[in-house]
């Protein structure tokens, strides 16, 4: 399995625009995983896509979504003309939103496809050809057109049901329980927090919190501790110079083996790889 390490074409925007390209020979590219969701837009020719053991052929004016953290694999075949954008589709969200959207299985479907001919797909189809024009002439404020089509991307994705809202997934009750104990987690993380300390926020002993938290969260409460510790991890990467073993104890972590064995749990790549990457 590869990581994809997205590498932003828009300023001030996670989002990368591959642009148009036509395949001069049949092209597979094998099973690989980014953080990033993934729209590609068939021109003309063939693609396919595998996701989840299902096989989706695309052909013309076909769009393909897969969400973010989902293993996909491709092949394309001589002679076809695409266009692949990745995006984060969580920028407007705050920070505890972000981290759950991030985290648990609440984001939306893993994989979509929009055949030629439907209403959804003709507003999707609309906003990539206007992405793709704006990329390619580069006119002023260009990049603005192409964060504002992206925006409305996004939004279409909701209204059809392809991305869930931070509402929709909010509203489970056992979730609405635990917000104050992952707002404090995401406030707290890097320090020596024990599972005491958090339990004590919904008054209840250690291992009654343990069981009705992983039936919330679908994971343990160590697991969700380290996967916040290792997004405060990534900004540090990106934003500083400190070495690993700095950035291990900043953000909470016992010592920088067990840092960087969380870090490749959680991004497939090693930290210094994950930075050398993005800052490329």
């Amino acid at each position: 399995m590869n990581t994809e390490i997205l590498i932003p074409t828009i300023h001030g925007a996670n989002i990368c625009v591959h642009g148009v390209t036509t395949a001069k020979t049949n092209i597979h590219f094998d099973w690989h995983i980014h953080n990033e969701c993934e729209m590609y837009l068939c021109l003309d020719g063939k693609e396919i896509f595998y996701v989840h053991g299902k096989e989706y052929a695309l052909t013309k004016g076909d769009i393909f979504f897969v969400n973010e953290y989902v293993p996909h694999k491709t092949f394309t075949y001589k002679g076809t003309t695409g266009f692949l954008i990745q995006f984060s589709a969580d920028s407007s969200l705050d920070e505890t939103n972000k981290l759950l959207r991030r985290h648990s299985n609440f984001s939306g479907c893993s994989e979509f496809i929009l055949k030629s001919g439907t209403e959804a797909n003709a507003s999707l189809h609309q906003c990539l050809i206007e992405i793709i024009e704006e990329n390619t002439h580069r006119q002023k404020a260009y990049t603005q057109h192409i964060k504002a089509a992206m925006q409305k991307i996004i939004a279409i994705l909701y209204r059809n049901g392809i991305l869930y809202e931070p509402e929709e997934f909010l509203q489970n009750k056992q979730l609405i329980r635990f917000l104050p104990v992952i707002e404090y987690i995401n406030v707290h993380c890097c320090e020596k927090l024990s599972l005491s300390d958090v339990s004590s926020i919904l008054h209840i002993d250690n291992a009654h919190f343990c069981r009705i938290f992983k039936e919330a969260m679908n994971t343990s409460f160590i697991k969700y501790l380290n996967f916040v510790r290792i997004c405060k991890a990534e900004k540090l990467l990106l934003e500083t110079d400190k070495t690993i073993s700095e950035i291990s104890a900043q953000t909470g972590f016992s010592s920088p083996s067990y840092f960087t064995e969380t870090f490749k749990q959680n991004k497939f790549c090693s930290p210094l790889v994950y930075r050398k990457m993005k800052k490329r």
